[in-house]
């Protein structure tokens, strides 16, 4: 099944705009890490092992905080004037408390149920990410794989519990929010985002989508009970491609649970139930401690580089066109030179004063 890309109404886009919380940082996207060759991943490296502190970032790192306001779409802009990161406000919607909880609900119910039938061990709780666990679901390439495939657990209650994730009208909502603000954000880039994965389906049936809402095709859950990120890239992700994130739980946002950019010098409340979308394959990120006592759980979305890589590549691997000088001609071709495809990735980023244009763009 394809994902369908509605274009956003003219309305809705001009309206967002006008509120949109800029934040402006003295750095070119253009310098940030990202894999040579063909750039088609991040560049592995930079992790560390530390849980962060809010003070010592403020007083002790340089760090700005950046507060949450209410009703506000927050950007942050490069020298370039790229959005190339946001924290997209909460739906305006009553019932959205509500979606969240449940959505809480569910991971925690994950987590106790999971822990007590055997159904993780101690590894699955303790990755480079943090101590917390996690359930990833969806479709991946790479670690040896032959061709795109589904993640499978061969621990029939490890399946089980990734598909009660999937069914959860909670979790399925989120997902639709943040495949949303992703087509808002940045519409060229969802465009071509969307029209690859769709063409990943198609070439594939036996390929199977977690949510009919999103044009993402992989999700973790993060379990908790206190999911804080020591400071990481992900990269394996499609390097100049959107990660969204939505926190849930019951924790105080102002003291913990910041989400924090680290080249960016910057530390962002993150409420639950609010969406951060950022290149996390490109930009090192974690998240701050919370306060004893509190849990913090949250969802991912994100796509990964060689999925992208593989449909470049007319649905084959690199080996294999590697195994003719005329295969090997081609994909030489597609890679292009150093850096190219991360240029050509961020031309599809929009600005502030380009949004209405490009949405305009999309919808032909």
């Amino acid at each position: 099944m394809s994902l369908s890309t509605h274009p956003t109404k003219a309305s809705t886009v001009r309206k967002h705009v006008k509120k949109l919380d800029r934040i402006a940082v003295n750095m070119d996207a253009a310098k940030l890490p990202h894999s040579a060759g063909g750039s088609w991943m991040g560049r592995r490296g930079g992790d560390g092992m530390k849980t962060w502190q809010l003070n010592d970032l403020l007083n002790n790192e340089g760090f700005t905080l950046v507060k949450y306001k209410p009703g506000f779409n927050t950007v942050i802009i490069d020298k370039e004037e790229r959005m190339i990161a946001a924290l997209i406000d909460k739906p305006a919607d009553d019932g959205w408390p509500a979606v969240v909880e449940e959505a809480a609900r569910c991971l925690r119910a994950v987590r106790v149920t999971g822990n007590a039938n055997g159904a993780f061990h101690t590894e699955d709780a303790s990755t480079r990410r943090g101590n917390f666990l996690q359930v990833p679901v969806g479709v991946s390439f790479g670690g040896g794989q032959k061709r795109p495939g589904n993640l499978y657990y061969h621990i029939r209650a490890r399946r089980l519990i990734a598909q009660s994730i999937l069914r959860n009208r909670a979790i399925q909502r989120i997902a639709g929010v943040q495949s949303s603000a992703f087509a808002f954000l940045n519409p060229k880039l969802f465009q071509r985002y969307t029209q690859v994965i769709n063409s990943l389906f198609e070439s594939q049936p036996n390929l199977v989508r977690n949510f009919r809402n999103s044009t993402f095709p992989a999700a973790s859950f993060n379990c908790g009970p206190a999911s804080i990120s020591f400071d990481h890239h992900d990269f394996n992700n499609l390097s100049f491609g959107p990660c969204a994130l939505t926190p849930l739980g019951n924790f105080d946002y102002t003291l913990g649970g910041h989400l924090i950019l680290f080249e960016l010098k910057l530390v962002l409340e993150f409420p639950p139930g609010t969406t951060v979308l950022l290149p996390s394959a490109a930009l090192r990120h974690g998240n701050t401690a919370i306060q004893p006592g509190e849990d913090r759980m949250s969802i991912a979305q994100y796509g990964a580089g060689g999925l992208f890589r593989w449909s470049a590549y007319g649905f084959c691997s690199g080996k294999s066109l590697d195994s003719t000088a005329e295969g090997h001609a081609y994909r030489l071709s597609v890679d292009g030179g150093p850096g190219e495809r991360w240029m050509e990735g961020l031309k599809l980023y929009s600005t502030p004063n380009s949004l209405v244009s490009d949405h305009a763009e999309v919808s032909g």
